[in-house]
């Protein structure tokens, strides 16, 4: 259930994140643990808009946020195109 509605699924080193949302919900959080290393994850619904991912405010190339097992909290923010 938490896979097909939050869309969140780790390949190898990277989270992958393609959520099935409602249309009246307007996105969700979610705090995801690896190793030593905790993502703050916020997945907002861009009505309207293109799709990115930005991790600790830089905008990231690809589909994926790479996993990273340093003990730095990290803060992912992911609008998706509705």
């Amino acid at each position: 259930m938490v896979e097909s509605l939050l869309g969140i699924t780790r390949a190898g080193n990277e989270l992958h994140i393609n959520p099935c949302l409602p249309k009246d919900w307007p996105g969700y959080s979610v705090d995801y643990r690896f190793g030593n290393t905790v993502y703050h994850i916020e997945v907002i619904q861009n009505l309207g808009g293109g799709s990115k991912i930005l991790l600790d405010g830089i905008e990231l190339q690809g589909s994926g946020i790479p996993l990273m097992d340093d003990g730095v909290e990290r803060r992912a923010e992911i609008r998706v195109s509705v």
